[in-house]
């Protein structure tokens, strides 16, 4: 890319336009991890207390349980408009 190409989308406003996202395109791993980083280390952690707790033992059903509560947000998140 040269400058001129590089302005011509700057005057067009082109960087501007947003592509729809289809969530179903989305992997599951890639949604668990954007929602890891915008939520944080402590929410997280709350959330897999609460999983350990309903659940009454440490086991390979946490971390999946954990992953579908994550993609659930961002599926969910991502329909009301709050994900970019």
């Amino acid at each position: 890319m040269n400058s001129k190409v590089l302005v011509a989308i700057l005057k067009d406003k082109d960087h501007e336009v947003v592509e729809p996202l289809d969530i179903k395109k989305v992997t599951r791993k890639e949604k668990i991890f954007f929602m890891v980083e915008k939520l944080g280390e402590f929410k997280i952690r709350s959330m897999r207390n609460s999983i350990l707790k309903n659940i009454g033992c440490e086991c390979q059903g946490v971390d999946d349980d954990l992953g579908n509560q994550l993609c659930k947000k961002y599926n969910h998140s991502k329909t009301q408009g709050g994900v970019e």
